[in-house]
């Protein structure tokens, strides 16, 4: 009687742990691995490619959660529009990639509390925009702007520019290219990285808006229902915002260019 007690109990709990909807505990997975897949795209200065490696603000922070965790952080470059199903299939643990706080988004992951923010701006090509007058010459059919799919950067500026025609690229350095070779007037991105291409092509880009078209603020991403990870999140932000070592990384990555010399 006590076997046949215990073999209903083992499949009853087998048949549950195979139910959809339910899930292991993703944190306690990751510390027993003891390695964290971190989902992580190029976007400057967020996650580039540098001299030594792998390089900027997301894999500061993504490095420093894993060290505290006390697990090895393994980076996954993933395409920015394949992040979120990425996360959900299991493919990686935690998207640390500036990826921004949306409504629509928390429909499929759970999000931990904000420790960045940043605003949609556009960088343009000098010579196809020259004889543009304002912001408003950007808002009209003729008018191509490039933006990476999937981005709240792209959204954010076809609801300003509604007229004009947007491109749609899969990856960032395809955008700026686009922009820099004349083939679209603009890209739609963060503050950051149009500032950054702005100085960096002086001859070639301008940065034209005088204050991002929207703010928007940026958090790590776990799969839903994850409670026990985004409460480590989010004691892990309150603890190093308290200690200043976050306003630290973003005042380097963010409000300098002295990282611009450990790029590839």
């Amino acid at each position: 009687m006590v076997k046949l007690w215990h073999r209903i109990v083992m499949l009853f709990l087998a048949v549950i742990a195979c139910a959809p909807g339910v899930q292991a505990d993703a944190l306690s997975d990751v510390r027993k691995r003891g390695t964290m897949n971190i989902g992580v795209s190029m976007f400057l200065p967020w996650t580039m490619e540098g001299k030594e490696g792998l390089i900027g603000f997301e894999i500061d922070v993504a490095r420093k959660v894993a060290a505290d965790l006390g697990v090895t952080p393994n980076f996954i470059i993933t395409p920015w529009d394949d992040i979120l199903p990425a996360l959900q299939e299991g493919k990686i643990d935690l998207i640390s990639a500036g990826i921004s706080i949306t409504a629509k988004r928390t429909l499929q992951v759970s999000f931990s509390s904000p420790y960045s923010s940043d605003g949609t701006s556009i960088v343009a090509n000098r010579a196809l925009t020259a004889k543009f007058l304002g912001l408003e010459d950007f808002n009209r059919p003729q008018v191509s702007i490039a933006a990476v799919r999937g981005t709240v950067y792209g959204d954010v500026a076809r609801a300003k520019f509604a007229r004009a025609t947007f491109a749609e690229f899969l990856e960032p350095a395809q955008a700026q290219a686009a922009v820099r070779g004349g083939d679209v007037h603009a890209y739609a991105a963060s503050g950051a990285q149009t500032a950054y291409l702005a100085r960096a092509y002086p001859d070639v880009l301008d940065a034209p808006l005088p204050a991002p078209l929207r703010q928007s603020k940026a958090a790590f991403a776990v799969r839903r229902g994850e409670h026990s990870f985004v409460d480590f999140l989010d004691a892990w932000i309150i603890e190093h915002e308290a200690s200043g070592w976050l306003a630290e990384k973003r005042a380097y990555w963010f409000d300098s260019l002295a990282w611009a010399g450990r790029l590839k």
